[in-house]
């Protein structure tokens, strides 16, 4: 699970984040280490205490404000979770905080796609509730593969973006020195996630507020133990 996580980081801030930067679009900050304009975080309002995903909440909010965000070559450690209730816990929140991010921000969708931008609009789209939409389609996707019938649009549909999500990893391992393996294990993991949604989903009808906290201080460096992998930091400054 250690792992796996960690792959997932290696996609996540080894590529697609430093991706959506040079592209100048706008995506979810993560809470391990980041830098701010003062002026910039006083504008936005600083962290919403309500969302248990308040960094990336803040993200979507410097960006409707013209701020834009980058990343730094530099490294953060952060200790991944080691077991699956760990895991299954810290991604029900961050799922919870993405899908009240999504309900915060689509009260006034035409203001928020107005300070946005078309570019924008659609970037965080795909971020935030395009990406639940994903984590929940996972189990009819793998029915719709394992059933035989890869002749319609849909199947193609599928492939396309199983094979993307694939090559993107198997990209991420590779620059991250992980093990190849890993990637087969892929689809086991989003099914993973997809509980984690579900998970989610009933923490948020029931204590949207509440935070599941992980626990840290169990992963020890050392020879037989499982390490995270880098985070890297991100930075803000105005467009333009």
């Amino acid at each position: 699970m250690a792992r796996l996580w960690a792959l997932e980081y290696a996609a996540l801030f080894g590529l697609v984040l430093p991706a959506l930067a040079r592209l100048g679009l706008p995506f979810l900050l993560g809470g391990t280490s980041n830098w701010f304009r003062a002026d910039a975080l006083r504008a936005a309002g600083g962290w919403d205490a309500h969302n248990v995903t308040e960094d990336a909440d803040l993200g979507v909010r410097l960006a409707r404000l013209g701020w834009r965000s980058s990343t730094i070559d530099s490294t953060t450690w952060e200790e991944a979770p080691v077991t699956a209730l760990a895991w299954l816990r810290q991604r029900a929140r961050w799922l919870k905080g993405f899908a009240v991010t999504t309900i915060v921000h689509a009260r006034e969708p035409r203001r928020a796609a107005r300070d946005l931008g078309p570019a924008a609009t659609a970037a965080l789209l795909a971020q935030l509730p395009a990406s639940l939409l994903c984590i929940a389609a996972h189990p009819l996707g793998l029915a719709v593969l394992l059933g035989g019938d890869l002749s319609g649009s849909l199947a193609a549909l599928l492939l396309a973006g199983y094979a993307t999500a694939l090559a993107l990893h198997t990209a991420a391992a590779l620059r991250a020195g992980l093990p190849l393996w890993l990637v087969l294990l892929l689809p086991a993991y989003w099914l993973a996630l997809w509980a984690g949604l579900l998970l989610a989903l009933w923490d948020l009808a029931r204590v949207p507020h509440h935070w599941r906290k992980t626990d840290h201080g169990r992963a020890r460096r050392g020879r037989n133990t499982l390490c995270d992998r880098a985070e890297s930091p991100q930075e803000t400054g105005r467009i333009g």
